[in-house]
């Protein structure tokens, strides 16, 4: 008999302001930022988001910079789409409770 998949499931911590700085890096590494883009005041903005949360985050700035054909993404991209996640958020956990 195959064991219960359960067992092996494993809880992974949200990473930390470094984690976060890591993963933030890595995904913005291919995307032109402008140089008044700082990651560590990103990766400090962020508190609770997962390695996922962030690399929807950079991808929703860049292609949203992509669609008003900004060269750079801007650090406001980011707010914006920070901003965005979080209205998602409370209303998701709004409308499960």
């Amino acid at each position: 008999m195959c064991a219960d998949l359960r067992s092996f499931a494993q809880i992974v911590p949200l990473p930390d302001v470094g984690g976060r700085r890591k993963v933030l890096d890595l995904y913005t590494k291919p995307i032109p930022l402008d140089p008044d883009v700082d990651v560590e005041l990103l990766a400090r903005a962020t508190p609770g988001f997962s390695g996922a949360d962030l690399a929807n985050l950079v991808n929703k700035a860049a292609l949203y910079a992509s669609v008003y054909i900004y060269v750079y993404t801007y650090i406001y991209l980011f707010i914006y789409i920070h901003t965005y996640i979080h209205i998602f958020i409370y209303i998701y956990v709004y409308l499960c409770i």
